[in-house]
């Protein structure tokens, strides 16, 4: 909503709040309503009611304010400034209205101690979203900017099973969903995922379950698997291995590479573990040491059956 009808609507709002008793005062009036006690009574609650809604309406329109203003500078984590300072500024406002207004310290602790009761035994899975979200942001557990993995069974996810050869591989499937933290509120929290749709977590789910954080502070760094099938007729076993590190010469190979296992009876698999940047693009380095690892294969084969063709012809 633009600032300029917010700032009519509110002006609107003050000049009824000005206007109410007189208002109220006739209509009840109209109606038979001639106790002015009970006049008083109804201008009293009506007033308070319409304070609150003002003071929430000049709360949110900040709270807006900030976000627009503030997102060219801060991006995504504007919305969580702006959330701070909605959330903040409606306590203010019911201590601001309601004090003044002559409902006094010990009412409001008498009264919101009954509803308290009653609102928190039905309220309490809003409750529940509401004092974990309090908790992830005080404490951190994830943060505006984060990108993370939720691990949970109560956000199902399942694997592809095929193909099946995968069923006997040493890599492992991070179930979840991943995606980037945008947002955090009190009650939920927004993550987008890499497919640019948005995965909305309660936040107590969010809380019980495993986050895997791919911008960990403890870390700048993360290590990818590349493996390769090659064929045991058409290499020398002996120098596969010093083979493959030339070719990988140009990466940071933390581990490796060496003969990791036997597919079957006819091939050797080969495995090299390279480090990679959280700000580089893993999936393009692992798919250029494919290709180059693919390529090498290729060659050695050719080579192999040139001269298996140059001994036949000799």
């Amino acid at each position: 909503m633009r600032m300029s009808l917010r700032i009519a609507i509110l002006l609107f709002l003050l000049f009824l709040a000005f206007s109410l008793g007189f208002v109220i005062q006739y209509f009840l009036q109209v109606f038979g309503i001639t106790n002015q006690s009970t006049i008083n009574s109804v201008i009293f609650y009506l007033r308070i009611a319409l304070y609150v809604f003002i003071g929430l309406w000049i709360v949110s329109s900040i709270s807006e304010a900030i976000r627009v203003y503030s997102q060219r500078r801060l991006g995504i984590r504007a919305n969580v400034i702006a959330n701070s300072v909605r959330y903040f500024g409606y306590v203010i406002v019911f201590l601001l209205v309601l004090l003044p207004l002559g409902v006094g310290s010990s009412t409001l602790i008498a009264g919101s101690t009954f509803a308290g009761l009653i609102i928190g035994l039905a309220l309490q899975p809003v409750l529940s979203n509401f004092f974990a979200g309090l908790l992830i942001m005080l404490t951190g557990y994830i943060v505006v900017g984060d990108k993370i993995r939720v691990l949970s069974t109560q956000v199902p996810f399942f694997p592809a099973q095929f193909p099946a050869y995968k069923y006997f591989s040493t890599d492992f499937i991070e179930q979840g969903y991943k995606g980037t933290v945008v947002e955090i509120d009190l009650f939920y929290s927004r993550v987008l995922l890499e497919n640019l749709r948005e995965l909305r977590v309660p936040n107590i789910v969010l809380l019980n379950s495993a986050v895997l954080d791919y911008t960990s502070k403890y870390s700048e760094e993360h290590v990818i698997n590349v493996r390769v099938e090659f064929p045991l007729a058409f290499i020398d076993i002996n120098k596969l291995e010093d083979i493959v590190k030339e070719e990988l010469k140009d990466f940071n190979v933390v581990e490796g590479p060496y003969i990791n296992e036997q597919s079957d009876k006819d091939h050797v698999i080969v495995l090299a573990r390279l480090k990679v940047g959280v700000s580089e693009d893993w999936r393009k380095i692992k798919s250029n040491a494919l290709k180059r690892l693919l390529r090498l294969r290729q060659e050695l084969i050719d080579k192999k059956s040139q001269d298996s063709q140059q001994t036949k012809i000799s």
